[in-house]
């Protein structure tokens, strides 16, 4: 096997990545560099600098929301709420939407899976379902991208009161 010096693994896997490698290096114990007695490679992670620089060295795009949080007020339990996160990438390269994720299976997002380019209109959509939810409710919706900031955070905010 070859001997890799340095990897920007911006490059391998698009930048979406680099925090769960970085994680699971940290996580398994071992170091940024490593070698065996078998001679096998070496690993070592660099930081490049610019965040908005991408492979090509052109700019990336960016996901510029009008609200990024929404409160629904008070609803009964068993009430379905709805509410479309609104954003326009102000980048100058087209802003792709990998994965939208809530912390909890009783919100379902859905979201625009074609590529947004500079100057258009994306969207993020989240359905709240209020089922067994009483009480204050705090939902977290996480929106992974290829943009300057790799994990935006949605918040849907309100209370459930019990059924009558």
């Amino acid at each position: 096997m070859k001997n890799i010096k340095m990897v920007d693994l911006r490059y391998l896997f698009g930048g979406g990545v680099i925090v769960s490698a970085m994680l699971l290096l940290a996580s398994c114990g071992s170091s940024t560099e490593e070698s065996t007695s078998e001679g096998v490679g070496t690993v070592e992670i660099m930081d490049t600098g610019n965040a908005e620089e991408t492979v090509s060295g052109g700019s990336v795009g960016v996901l510029d929301l009008e609200s990024d949080s929404y409160d629904f007020g008070k609803v009964t339990e068993g009430t379905r709420v709805e509410h479309v996160f609104t954003f326009i990438n102000t980048g100058e390269a087209p802003l792709i939407i990998s994965q939208v994720s809530a912390s909890c299976g009783c919100t379902t997002p859905e979201y625009s899976t074609h590529p947004v380019i500079p100057g258009q209109e994306g969207t993020v959509k989240v359905v709240f379902d209020s089922n067994g939810q009483v009480g204050q409710q705090h939902k977290v919706i996480s929106v992974l991208s290829n943009g300057a900031a790799k994990v935006t955070l949605l918040h849907l905010r309100g209370e459930v009161t019990p059924k009558s």
